[in-house]
């Protein structure tokens, strides 16, 4: 798989990621099961995907720390 930070723009995979993102839910534990049984566009869905979770995560955590610190 390829980096998603430095070959994908997460802002451009809404579309895909409407489409994929019950497939993430279903494979988010099975990665290579995933790679191995879908179409590269899939597995661009797949790398969108991550890239956009993992954002969201890691906007979340960087505000509930924020919040702890200020208390």
């Amino acid at each position: 798989m390829f980096s998603c930070s430095s070959t994908i723009d997460c802002a451009h995979c809404a579309r895909v990621l409407e489409l994929a993102t019950y497939r993430c839910r279903l494979n988010i534990h099975q990665e290579q099961i995933f790679q191995q049984n879908y179409r590269r566009t899939d597995l661009v869905a797949w790398n969108c995907c991550i890239c956009f979770f993992s954002k969201i995560f890691y906007k979340v955590t960087r505000r509930v720390l924020l919040e702890a610190v200020r208390f």
